[in-house]
This record gives structure tokens, C-alpha cells and sequence, in this order.
């Protein structure tokens, strides 16, 4: 069945903190506004995907969460600047209006929530269907009527027709494509019905893709998106403190070295690099994931080498100082959405081992 949320303790708690949201109107992004938004729909994600796969399609979709999250955010906030500005409001008249502003966002949160819950079971569900094993006895999908009490006509052209799975058709059309869309789709070794005629459908604006394919819940296209570009590296300021305080002095996993099973721990000087390096790069998002979900990755890791710590040419003086303290670096494989990474775990003297770094490695290396 597929997850169904009622209207999320989140919002319900926006409209009680307002005046908390309000005081950080002459920020780009609103930090209160931005760690709910986020929270609200990469929850979408968990309660879809109650146990991670080695494929990363989750974090790929909890990031583009956050991501939209963070157009999202910045977006209201110049809703709430504009109508701080609106010479025709009446000032003892504004506090009201940017309430009911607020009350709107949430109102189109739980549309965002309910539609990102969709979208993350289809991706879910065509992961899955593409699985050898399935297309091999199921090699055809049918699209099953919306459940909703009053269905949209866009969708009502695809009820119990049957397509190959590997049509083009599914690239851009699944449930999901619609907003609040309860449509769903079943695998069957039923016979693919004649869809000649069948109308060409266009998503609303951000719902473009099949996210299993795009690991999107939202497009490049979502109405957020549109004047609130560089967004990203305030939000990433946001994320850089969320990190640390979330993923410091914890066991991760272990790791076999020398024939021996070993727990690694993150520290604080460990994920403020982490986090530092991280800040303005591109692939941003993804790597959070990776760090916040790193005890998964670990389980399927190769370690590939270790070396003894050479202080040599380095002229940081902080990170000599840190690096004074540790014996030998091991360097641990890990694979997240076709990518791999390399854990640099370092040694204490000691003998505890720390996430010392997360890089971006080619296959080979």
C-alpha cells in the first residue's frame, strides 16, 4: 500500500512559531524554514524506503529533498519580504498577512510532501520492477486508477493499459506526474495493449522524469526554482552546522584490516573538514548523503591500501598538528550512485580509527 501522510507535525508547528520564522526575514534563507522544509520531505523518502539499498537511489532523492528545500525556502522568505514591503498593507495589518502567507507554504507543503511520497515509491517500485529476475517473468507493466475520491482527468487515459517496461513511455510518464497523484502501477506477464492512440501527457512544472531514472523528486523546472538561484551556498552553511552536530563521535561501521574487524568513529575535527571541503562543491548534496549514510556504504566496502603518516611537505600548520597525533591512513573503497568514493580513515596513535576525508575517486584508483 502505498505510504499515505496526514498533514505533517511540522506544519502545524510553522504556524506556531511565526513570529520565530518572521525574525529571520532580512536572511537570504529562513535556517527554521529550511530544516523543516528539508525534514518534512526527505522524510517522503524514509518512510518509502524503510531500508536503504546499495544502489543510492534514496540519498540521490533525499538530496534533491534538500535541495529543493532550499529553493523553497528562499522563495518564501521574498514572499514574507514583499509583503513586509507592501506600502498598501497597513502596518498593524502586517503581521496578519505574513501568517496567512505562511499558512499558504504550508498548505502547498503537504501537496509537495504527499506528491514526493508518490514519487519516491514509484522509484522505489522501478527499481525494483527492472530487476533481472522480475522482467524476465514480468516483463510488462499495467497503470492502476487513482485511488482518490475525485481523479484528475490526465492521468484516467492510462487506467489498465499495459505497456512494455522497457517503452520509452515510462521515461516520462508514471505516477507521480501530478500532484497529490495516488495513481499506481503493478508488474504483469499480460500482453501489451494497443496504446496508438493513447494522448501525450505534460507533467506540471518541477514533476517532469521518472525519478527512479532522474533520482528526483523535483525538476530544475519547479516554480521555486525561478529567481532564487545561489540559494544553494546559504543552505550549505546550514547543512555544514547540521552535519556537525548530527554525524560527530559516532561509530559508522567497522572495517577488516590486517584480518581483524574494527569499528571507525567520526570526531568533530573530522567532519568540520569534511563539511569545509564539501562547502561550494557541486556534488554537494550527494556527498552529505554519503557522509550521513556512510554505516551503509561501509557494509559493501573495499579496502584497498595503508600507509604510514608522512608529515613531509605540509605546510597547514593545524592539520600537521593533527596529523602528529595519527600513525597511518587506510584507504577504504565505497561505491554511492555509480560513483566511488575513497574514506580516508586515519589511525590514532592510539590505535582508534577516525573518518579522516571523503573523495571522489575513478574506478580504478
Amino acid at each position: 500500500m502505498r505510504p499515505r501522510l496526514t498533514r505533517s507535525p511540522f506544519t502545524l508547528k510553522l504556524a506556531y512559531n511565526a513570529d520565530d520564522v518572521l525574525a529571520d526575514t532580512d536572511l537570504p534563507v529562513s535556517p527554521q524554514l529550511y530544516e523543516h522544509y528539508g525534514k518534512a520531505l526527505r522524510r517522503s523518502v524514509d518512510v518509502t524506503f524503510t531500508q536503504d539499498n546499495g544502489s543510492g537511489l534514496s540519498d540521490r532523492l533525499r538530496a534533491n529533498a534538500s535541495w529543493f528545500a532550499a529553493h523553497k525556502s528562499a522563495y518564501v522568505m521574498q514572499a514574507l519580504r514583499d509583503v513586509q514591503l507592501d506600502p498598501t498593507i497597513p502596518d498593524d495589518q502586517k503581521p496578519d498577512a505574513l501568517r496567512a502567507m505562511l499558512r499558504l507554504f504550508d498548505r502547498w507543503t503537504d501537496a509537495e510532501v504527499n506528491t514526493a511520497t508518490a514519487r519516491a515509491r514509484t522509484a522505489k517500485q522501478f527499481e525494483e520492477f527492472m530487476q533481472p529476475d522480475n522482467a524476465r517473468l514480468f516483463p510488462n507493466l499495467r497503470w492502476i486508477a487513482s485511488r482518490s475520491a475525485d481523479p484528475r482527468a490526465s492521468h484516467t487515459k492510462f487506467y489498465d493499459r499495459v505497456w512494455a517496461k522497457t517503452d520509452p513511455f515510462w521515461q516520462t510518464n508514471a505516477p507521480g506526474t501530478e500532484w497529490n497523484c495516488k495513481c499506481d502501477i503493478e508488474e504483469t506477464d499480460d500482453p501489451v495493449t494497443d496504446n496508438s492512440g493513447v494522448p501525450h501527457h505534460i507533467p506540471p512544472r518541477g514533476l517532469e522524469g521518472n525519478p527512479a531514472e532522474t533520482g528526483q523528486l523535483f525538476s530544475e523546472n519547479a516554480s521555486y526554482v525561478r529567481g532564487t538561484k545561489g540559494v544553494e551556498r546559504d543552505c550549505q552553511k546550514i547543512e555544514q552546522k547540521a552535519l556537525i552536530r548530527a554525524h560527530t563521535d559516532r561509530v559508522v561501521g567497522e572495517c577488516e584490516i590486517d584480518g581483524t574487524s574494527r569499528p571507525i568513529h567520526t570526531a568533530i575535527w573530522g567532519t568540520k573538514e569534511i563539511a569545509n571541503k564539501m562547502f561550494g562543491n557541486p556534488d554537494y548534496w550527494h556527498r552529505n548523503q554519503v557522509y550521513a549514510h556512510l554505516e551503509d556504504y561501509l557494509q559493501e566496502a573495499v579496502y584497498v591500501e595503508g600507509k604510514d603518516v608522512d608529515l613531509g611537505h605540509n605546510t597547514n600548520a593545524k592539520r600537521l598538528k593533527l596529523k602528529s597525533h595519527f600513525s597511518k591512513f587506510h584507504y577504504i573503497r565505497i561505491k554511492a550512485w555509480e560513483q566511488h568514493y575513497c574514506v580516508i580513515v586515519a589511525e590514532h596513535e592510539n590505535g582508534t580509527l577516525y573518518v579522516y576525508d571523503i573523495e571522489k575517486r575513478r574506478a580504478s584508483q
